[in-house]
């Protein structure tokens, strides 16, 4: 399956172990395709053992952080991320239509 990964919003310690914008969290989402409902959780990083590969949060791309999040994901179980992306769900994404009172 392609599943489409994406990341929402991640988290930051200014300063750890002597290394800057340190990421130990994140929030992605999986989707089945474009425009459908996303699966989504949130995974805390290892920052224990920060080596000279460190990137920061300033340069770090999507991509990379994908790869972080799957590698932890399959810290766990090495089925874990086929698991992720088999739950993802045809279903259309929610529509949100913002109201506004006549004023």
């Amino acid at each position: 399956m392609n599943a489409i990964w994406s990341v929402v919003k991640v988290e930051c310690l200014p300063s750890y172990g002597g290394k800057h914008q340190v990421i130990f969290k994140v929030v992605y989402q999986v989707r089945k395709a474009l425009g459908k409902k996303p699966w989504e959780s949130t995974i805390a990083l290892d920052v224990e053992n920060l080596g000279d590969d460190f990137i920061s949060a300033e340069d770090v791309t999507e991509q990379q952080i994908i790869q972080w999040v799957k590698d932890r994901l399959l810290s766990y179980r090495e089925d874990f991320v086929e698991e992720i992306e088999n739950c993802t769900t045809d279903e259309d994404e929610p529509i949100t239509l913002e109201f506004s009172k006549p004023q």
